[in-house]
């Protein structure tokens, strides 16, 4: 299985808002690169998967508790 990337962020954060750019360019260079949003799904505007998580479910589950944050997941989603 191929390496994945999770991304979290909230656009409620100066940081994840400050980087948006990059992230843009992350997206180009890591096309398995999923974004986990934790307060408005439209952030960052007009990028490919990105996923709401204004539950915060998937945040809770990956025990995230800063933003932003990228993990990599290898063989079938083990945490690296």
């Amino acid at each position: 299985m191929p390496t994945a990337y999770h991304l979290f962020l909230k656009r409620d954060c100066p940081t994840c808002t400050t980087i948006e750019p990059a992230v843009r360019e992350l997206t180009a260079v890591f096309p398995t690169l999923t974004i986990f949003v934790q307060d408005d799904p439209s952030f960052p505007a007009n990028l490919p998967n990105v996923q709401d998580d204004t539950e915060l479910a998937e945040s809770y589950r990956r025990e995230i508790e800063i933003v932003p944050t990228l993990i990599r997941l290898d063989d079938g989603g083990v945490e690296n």
